[in-house]
């Protein structure tokens, strides 16, 4: 069973996962990604410090209940953590397959890759500038 810490940062993942349904169809993604990557900008949380890995898997939850891709998956956790000034990057990144052009998106803290599938090095990372 969850803990009660779990509880609420999974509603916030929720309420998140909605500011970031409404910006991809109302903002430039540009815009959205600054927006949730100011350090701070929300506010005071309930949980005012979170272990970044925990944190992935409590959006890894709440993306299989709702059928979320990786972009929309990486710019919650993004947001999160971002809010609580802890420094992660979002990353985009691109590959082909055949005549295809396959596009990924994925959080790094720390040097380390959070919530990618296991596939992110596969992918070309593209320069995301503010």
């Amino acid at each position: 069973m969850p803990s009660l810490r779990d509880c609420i940062v999974l509603v916030e993942a929720a309420a998140l996962a909605v500011r970031v349904e409404v910006g991809l169809r109302r903002q430039t993604p540009r815009s959205l990604i600054n927006r949730l990557g100011q350090a701070g900008r929300c506010g005071p949380t309930l949980v005012a410090t979170i272990d970044p890995w925990r944190a992935a898997r409590l959006v890894e939850a709440i993306s299989a209940m709702c059928r979320m891709r990786c972009l929309r998956q990486s710019l919650i956790l993004f947001g999160m953590l971002r809010r609580r000034s802890i420094p992660a990057e979002l990353r985009i990144g691109v590959r082909r397959v055949g005549d295809h052009l396959n596009a990924h998106a994925w959080v790094e803290y720390d040097g380390q890759v959070l919530l990618d599938g296991g596939i992110a090095d596969e992918y070309a990372t593209l320069p995301l500038r503010s």
